[in-house]
């Protein structure tokens, strides 16, 4: 870019701009924040381990994972179809849930057909879907959230965290006091196959 074509580009820039530039109380306040932040590192955080999510007893075939694998990827272009119709036609709410419960039912069936055990199931969904960090996690959860939660439990010997309304909590939400409370869940009250 030459010298008149940047003097164009922000003389439209300076004219265009929504907001005010100048120096007014807001902007400088706005700018002194700015600069706070920029001084500030932030500190990597290591990514999510969704190994966590699975089940370590059960194994898969490769050939599993790969069948699998192209539903999802038919599963992806069903679902962006859906929502470009969902944005090009402002589909009413219960429209698209239907439509999107209709797509799931229809993908669960068809995971279900080639892999029935769902534990090895969700293992393969898992893997698919987070192990690239671009890939949907919605699928998985839509799928066999179930299994998931069935397998955090597995994990944490049936034990959850509950609030518990008391009188002298140790937290308050919506005005009433909570305290947290570790329960053992039956393990037959958790099954989901």
């Amino acid at each position: 870019m030459d010298y008149q074509e940047q003097k164009l580009f922000l003389d439209n820039y300076y004219s265009r701009v929504p907001l005010g530039i100048a120096p007014c109380t807001i902007n400088r306040i706005c700018w002194m924040i700015e600069d706070i932040f920029a001084s500030f590192k932030m500190k990597k955080v290591n990514p999510f381990d969704y190994t966590l999510l699975k089940n370590n007893k059960v194994q898969y075939e490769e050939s599993t994972y790969k069948q699998i694998e192209k539903i999802y990827v038919k599963y992806q272009e069903e679902r962006n179809e859906l929502d470009k119709l969902n944005h090009s036609q402002k589909i009413d709410v219960e429209s698209y849930t239907q439509s999107w419960n209709e797509l799931n039912n229809y993908f669960r069936r068809e995971v279900s057909f080639i892999c029935p055990n769902k534990i090895e199931l969700c293992n393969i969904l898992l893997d698919i879907c987070y192990s690239k960090s671009i890939n949907n996690k919605r699928f998985v959860w839509d799928i066999c959230g179930d299994v998931i939660i069935f397998n955090l439990l597995e994990h944490n010997n049936y034990y959850i965290n509950v609030p518990i309304q008391c009188d002298d909590g140790d937290f308050q939400f919506n005005g009433k006091s909570f305290v947290m409370k570790k329960i053992k869940l039956k393990k037959e009250e958790t099954r989901i196959y």
